[in-house]
């Protein structure tokens, strides 16, 4: 698993993994023997000297050029709110929220529409997309790279605080198991940066730990 962590280069991802490894090592301090964490200290190090160094500083190096173009998405959809704080604007709907708008008006004397987007036009559907101004090049965007702004844009400052409540009480059901709060903590760090928590098997997983923790 540690391989396969460094092996997709995510910075997000290998930044949260050494957060929460750390987590466990506080949470392990006063067990006796070779601790745990320094196990997965060795797997971290045979894995760079399998994988190399290289390829994590070069990923690691760009991400002050790449910073600014996720925390302008962030900007933007924050800017983009426009009464939606209470209510949110609907799971799911963040891509077309944020990104499309309804067809722009043609100029007098310019070619119509074609006939089989005119009913669409007419309806006020959003078939044209916008670029933020601060991304050049970027002309729509599906997700904020930041799970708990795109929460807060689909369902509201309600859902986000909803959100962030459970996330406490997950993590505080999980402190007395230093390795479920590290494995719990390190999905809740890395979705500051990205949205794992959209993908399927990585919810599933995280819902199994925090049952666990549950029942501890």
């Amino acid at each position: 698993a540690i391989g396969a962590l460094f092996a997709t280069t995510s910075r997000g991802g290998i930044a949260a993994f050494a957060i929460g490894l750390m987590l466990a090592a506080v949470g392990l301090k006063r067990q006796r023997g070779v601790p745990a964490w320094a196990l997965a200290l060795t797997f971290v190090g045979m894995t760079l000297l399998w994988f190399g160094l290289e390829r994590l500083e070069l990923r690691f190096a760009a991400a002050s050029g790449d910073a600014p173009g996720r925390t302008a998405v962030w900007r933007d959809s924050l800017t983009r709110m426009h009464g939606l704080w209470l209510t949110g604007s609907g799971f799911n709907t963040f891509a077309q929220e944020m990104s499309r708008v309804p067809a722009w008006a043609l100029p007098r004397g310019a070619t119509p529409w074609p006939e089989e987007l005119r009913p669409a036009l007419e309806s006020g559907a959003r078939l044209g997309t916008r670029a933020p101004q601060a991304l050049a090049g970027l002309s729509w965007y599906r997700e904020a790279h930041n799970d708990y702004v795109q929460v807060l844009v689909e369902s509201g400052l309600p859902g986000l605080l909803l959100a962030l409540w459970a996330a406490a009480s997950v993590l505080a059901a999980a402190r007395r198991d230093p390795w479920l709060l590290a494995a719990l903590a390190g999905v809740l760090l890395h979705e500051v940066v990205d949205f794992d928590l959209q993908i399927p098997a990585v919810a599933v997983l995280f819902v199994v730990l925090a049952a666990r923790a549950r029942d501890r």
